[in-house]
């Protein structure tokens, strides 16, 4: 009659009445109904709720009557500091209510398919969570408090989860404008600052501070100590005091900024020539610090595309939905460390290289030790090659038993090098050789008389003879540090 209009204003002012008089008394009914678990009596209330078209009455009955007088006494500061500052502890009480006094009306929707319409969890539970906490506790973002903050937020964030599979939905935590603001109370951009200068301030001022660059024992068993002061500070942004999923991001961006400060490091100090007194300490610096890049590769950098692997390493923290991510940031963080490596590697590659080089010069003089001196015929390698080969066999014996792979690649390409330069050295003189010994074989043929016969000679081994053994001797000596293969090269090509 109401949609009709021909109620007079006297009359809909009677059913108006009515309809309050028979809410209150369906109000009343339901609370008690609920105090005692009366199913039956209960969904006969929901039911009229429902052909009433009042079912924001309800649930705002229940809310009222029912969450807020439960909760309340939870809500405020003085059980906060009963719980030694844990907001947990309040959570707990909480979810215990709706876990277990609300089941009545759980159970009831579960077996009235046709009173869906009603979600008691999300608009009268969560609706009073976010009111009382709000109202109770104003400051429990702690935001000059960044470990309080953190285990608050991780605290807040999971009961909202827990509300929101019960309301039906995760999705609600990140769709629902209601538990979103609720989460933005806490200021997630200003706690990762505070964290940023924390770790990050903190090894940058460590770095700075490391005068003396050696550790000592530790248990990576690593030889520098900005290899410890990053490791230390990589492993807190992923401490789980400190890290926080919704901020995967920034903690990621900030280890890839310590690791990558941490390489250029490297870099800065192999300029800075004041920094060791001799080139035998920039070796030794050199060495361990491919020692310590290598233990760096298998703490940031192993090499694996299973993600199960990540769980073994120190971001295990991170939800499963980033372990793809992190397998992508194994591989950069391995193609930055190792161009770094090969960059200390070909600094040391050269060092042995120009050590060896100035000894190899010396192989021009040979024809000039035996031609027309009557010299007797090597049994032995130069004294040249005796030294030049020294840095090479004193370099490998020294570093062997600590960094065998590295060690190998460098040597290998030390003596690619040296080999290729003792090549040319040694071919230039071998044709000064021949063409001396061409020249001298006309000469003397010019010179000689058919009718004069060949006069005996004590040493039969001519100059240009003795010349080339006294190189295969040094070849032998230099092929002590070579492998086989560069050798029979070597060997070919002054044969």
């Amino acid at each position: 009659m109401d949609e009709l209009g021909v109620l007079s204003k006297d009359a809909e002012g009677i059913v108006k009445n009515i309809e309050n008089k028979l809410l209150e008394m369906v109000n009343k009914r339901f609370l008690d109904a609920f105090k005692t678990g009366d199913q039956e009596i209960l969904t006969r209330c929901l039911r009229m709720y429902d052909n009433l078209k009042k079912q924001d009455e309800a649930q705002k009955t229940f809310q009222v009557n029912v969450v807020r007088p439960a909760l309340s006494q939870w809500f405020n500061e003085r059980n906060l500091e009963k719980s030694h500052q844990d907001v947990n502890q309040i959570y707990e009480e909480v979810l215990i209510f709706m876990n277990t006094k609300m089941n009545v009306l759980f159970e009831i929707l579960a077996e009235n398919p046709e009173l869906k319409c009603y979600n008691f969890t999300l608009n009268s539970f969560w609706k009073e969570f976010d009111k009382l906490s709000r109202e109770g506790l104003p400051y429990i973002t702690a935001p000059g408090n960044p470990e309080l903050f953190q285990k608050r937020y991780k605290s807040t964030w999971t009961t909202l989860l827990k509300i929101a599979r019960k309301c039906g939905s995760e999705d609600l935590l990140q769709e629902d404008d209601t538990f979103q603001d609720h989460l933005k109370r806490f200021n997630l951009p200003v706690y990762f600052e505070i964290r940023y200068q924390q770790i990050a301030g903190g090894f940058e001022t460590d770095i700075l501070n490391n005068t003396d660059v050696y550790a000592s024992n530790n248990e990576l068993s690593c030889k520098l100590k900005n290899t410890i002061t990053l490791w230390k500070a990589v492993r807190r942004c992923y401490d789980e005091h400190v890290y926080l999923d919704q901020l995967a991001d920034q903690f990621l961006k900030l280890s890839l900024m310590l690791l990558s400060r941490y390489l250029r490091w490297f870099q800065t100090t192999l300029q800075e020539k004041s920094l060791f007194s001799d080139d035998e300490q920039w070796e030794a610096f050199v060495m361990n610090s491919l020692i310590d890049l290598n233990i760096v590769t298998k703490l940031l950098a192993p090499t694996t595309d299973s993600t199960e692997d990540v769980d073994k390493t120190v971001f295990k923290t991170m939800h499963p939905c980033m372990r793809l991510v992190v397998i992508k940031i194994f591989k950069s963080n391995r193609t930055s460390i190792e161009e770094v490596q090969q960059s200390l590697k070909n600094y040391l590659i050269n060092i042995k290289f120009q050590e060896t080089s100035t000894h190899l010069q010396n192989v021009g003089a040979i024809p000039r030790l035996y031609r027309r001196t009557n010299r007797s015929a090597p049994k032995s390698a130069s004294t040249y090659m005796i030294e030049a080969v020294k840095p090479i066999t004193n370099f490998q014996n020294k570093f062997k038993a600590v960094i065998e792979g590295n060690l190998d690649e460098i040597l290998d390409s030390v003596i690619s090098k040296v080999t290729q330069q003792y090549l040319t050295l040694v071919q230039e003189v071998l044709m000064s050789v021949c063409k001396t010994e061409e020249s001298l074989r006309r000469l003397k043929s010019r010179n000689i008389n058919p009718n004069e016969e060949a006069s005996p000679q004590a040493d039969t081994m001519s100059d240009e003879r003795k010349i080339r053994e006294q190189i295969k001797y040094d070849l032998y000596a230099l092929g002590s540090p070579l492998s086989k293969a560069t050798m029979d090269k070597l060997k070919q090509e002054t044969s």
